[in-house]
């Protein structure tokens, strides 16, 4: 493809929303910290956990199957199936709720905070079905556009908060809800579809709607909830055994090597697709060598980027954060460690995908779970805020080396006709 005709392409625009998409979320963060006290900025990463586990669930049972199943379907039936799912969203709230409440009784610093929590929650979730309703529909600019107002608007009202030194944890969180919100309205009114006029459908398709996306998608929710168990959960874990102040220094480490989401996106999207037609057309062989090839020289960036962070971390830390998060610095090093590793995970998985053996992603998470589990109890209150980031890195690179054994080992097995293209 010429370099015209992919500034032309979907795939650019794809890109670039994720761009845009990740650069506000990290930029948010960073104005967050600096605006809120060390306590504060500790419940907004715990928010923010629980968010992306919810968003995680959601996409797993809904919207992603909405792609899956509706991509190929006419523009009635697919609209018909987007309401379906706005239906199913609206009717899980109450669960929703419930979850977030249980949570913030636990963690969260009062039930305004916790009220914020939710309505943010409830008004992602909805423009988030809208955006993937466009991108099913190859509207990935109005997408783009969505994005820009959802995220962008957010963080300039965060930006304005700072510049009048508002400093509301809680007015930040209902600020993002209503960027959200008015996303959600002006991308379903500018989608072109009449996803506000047909009528909204009775329990028998909801009923049809939500079994066939849970026979789509069962085991992948599960493989979420391990993955949260595996490496999501060490927030709280902190919190419970240790201090907010070092769910805070997590947070801020975390949002750093954030920053490598746009690379882990864009293998996540790319490398699945490039196995498959590697695997069909060239065998086996070319398959492993090329993943191995691959394998290899994400291990060498990630050494890379951890000397980079080992020289640079005090400088990175007090740019991004100030004086206040200086201990960050300490451990930002070794919060890298893990999470670098888990790329090799984009690697093994992708393989996995071609081959069409996806149930050890989900046994692996299982074992990174266990041992997430097994070693917070121990390793937060002896050893603090390293051993908290040793329990995240055991729950990275357990699953990414249970991963890597398994499609080594299934490769070995496989019988030389299915080692023909």
């Amino acid at each position: 493809m010429s370099a015209r005709l992919f500034w032309r392409s979907d795939a650019f625009w794809a890109l670039l929303d994720q761009v845009v998409v990740s650069a506000c979320t990290f930029l948010v963060t960073l104005v967050v910290a600096r605006l809120v006290s060390l306590e504060a900025f500790s419940a907004f990463g715990l928010s923010i956990t629980v968010t992306l586990f919810v968003s995680a669930m959601h996409r797993s049972w809904l919207t992603q199957p909405f792609s899956v199943l509706g991509v190929r379907e006419p523009e009635v039936e697919l609209v018909r199936r987007f309401r379906a799912v706005l239906a199913l969203h609206v009717m899980v709230w109450p669960v929703v709720a419930l979850a977030v409440v249980l949570v913030g009784w636990r963690y969260f610093p009062g039930p305004w905070f916790t009220v914020s929590v939710f309505a943010y929650i409830l008004c992602y979730l909805m423009q988030e079905a809208v955006r993937r309703l466009c991108f099913t529909t190859a509207r990935i600019r109005l997408a783009l556009a969505m994005d820009v107002i959802a995220y962008g608007g957010y963080l300039l009202c965060l930006l304005t908060l700072l510049y009048l030194e508002i400093c509301s944890v809680e007015l930040a969180l209902a600020s993002g809800a209503i960027c959200f919100l008015v996303s959600f309205l002006w991308g379903g009114r500018r989608c072109g579809l009449p996803i506000w006029h047909l009528p909204w459908p009775g329990l028998s398709l909801l009923s049809v709607v939500a079994r066939e996306h849970w026979l789509n998608s069962k085991w992948v929710c599960a493989s979420q909830l391990f993955m949260f168990g595996s490496v999501m959960l060490v927030p709280f874990q902190i919190a419970e055994f240790g201090s907010l102040a070092w769910v805070a220094h997590y947070n801020a480490a975390n949002t750093i090597i954030n920053v490598l989401n746009i690379l882990r996106q864009t293998m996540a999207n790319y490398l699945p697709i490039y196995a498959s037609r590697l695997y069909h057309e060239h065998g086996l062989l070319a398959l492993v060598r090329t993943l191995d090839r691959l394998a290899v020289s994400v291990v060498a960036a990630s050494v890379a980027v951890v000397v980079v962070l080992v020289l640079l971390s005090d400088v990175i830390v007090r740019l991004l954060y100030g004086e206040r998060y200086l201990p960050t610095a300490a451990v930002l090093p070794a919060a890298s460690f893990g999470p670098l590793v888990a790329m090799v995970s984009f690697v093994t998985q992708a393989g996995g995908l071609a081959l069409g053996k996806t149930e050890h992603i989900f046994y692996s998470y299982v074992a990174g779970t266990v041992c997430s589990l097994g070693l917070a109890p121990w390793l937060i209150p002896h050893y603090g805020l390293n051993g908290a980031i040793w329990v995240a890195n055991a729950g990275y690179i357990v699953p990414t080396v249970w991963h890597w054994v398994v499609f080594k080992r299934d490769c070995r097995n496989m019988s030389p006709k299915e080692n023909l293209p």
